[in-house]
């Protein structure tokens, strides 16, 4: 018997992975975007030569030695000197320039405090219509002020404090209130550092008797609950401040 054996082609298929696919694709896809070219309008960036530099005015603040401040040339009060400047103040590269007269010394720091050198005196306000002490704001100055005293106040100077009301109710009523808010900031500006050397002459209160402003507004009244500081053999130079005010 004869066996007859037969040849028969196998034929083979590669099998790829899809991954491998997907590469394949993107290889050509980057290949490909080379060739592309763009079309659109041409367009002519501006160069370190050609940019144009934006100037800033240089803003001035002038304060003179009588106490007069001014900001660009025009007279202006130090509490809207700030919001002024946030208005003004644009960028970064602006110049803030300062100028103070010349008799005023390079070490004398100026104080926006409600103070008067030639008086020799001071007032504390921020006062509500009952209220006995000032508010933190004028805490705040009064700590300043104590600090000033101790190197201002001349051996065997004095402090008079003087408190006062608007006319929020009755005399007597508001006359005890004035003697109690002078007894506080004089009890503050110890607490606040005063030096035991620099004593207290007086503290008395005028209650509603002594108005500096109208009673018939709101601002007026305000400014009418003060107490007044009133200092006796007092040289501010040697504490090297300048009041404002």
């Amino acid at each position: 018997m004869k066996l007859r054996v037969s040849k028969q082609r196998i034929s083979t298929t590669m099998l790829i992975s899809m991954t491998d696919v997907i590469f394949l694709l993107l290889l050509f896809l980057l290949i490909a975007s080379n060739f592309v070219s763009q079309t659109g309008l041409p367009i002519k960036l501006p160069g370190s030569s050609t940019a144009v530099r934006q100037s800033y005015q240089t803003l001035l603040i002038t304060y003179y030695n009588d106490g007069r401040l001014y900001f660009m040339d025009k007279p202006i009060e130090i509490k809207e000197l700030e919001t002024v400047l946030q208005q003004k103040y644009q960028n970064p590269e602006q110049v803030v320039r300062i100028a103070v007269e010349k008799q005023v010394p390079v070490n004398t720091t100026v104080i926006d405090l409600n103070c008067r050198a030639a008086q020799k005196m001071c007032i504390i306000n921020g006062f509500k219509v009952d209220g006995k002490v000032p508010n933190e704001a004028e805490q705040r100055d009064l700590r300043t002020i104590a600090n000033i005293l101790n190197a201002a106040v001349v051996d065997g100077g004095t402090i008079n404090v003087v408190g006062h009301t608007d006319s929020t109710g009755s005399a007597a009523y508001n006359q005890k209130l004035s003697v109690e808010r002078a007894q506080n900031v004089a009890r503050l500006l110890r607490e606040y550092g005063l030096k035991n050397t620099v004593k207290f002459g007086t503290i008395t209160g005028k209650g509603l008797t002594q108005p500096m402003a109208t009673n018939n507004t709101v601002e007026g009244r305000y400014q009418n609950r003060r107490v007044e500081l009133f200092f006796d053999r007092v040289d501010f130079s040697k504490a090297n401040v300048k009041f404002i005010n």
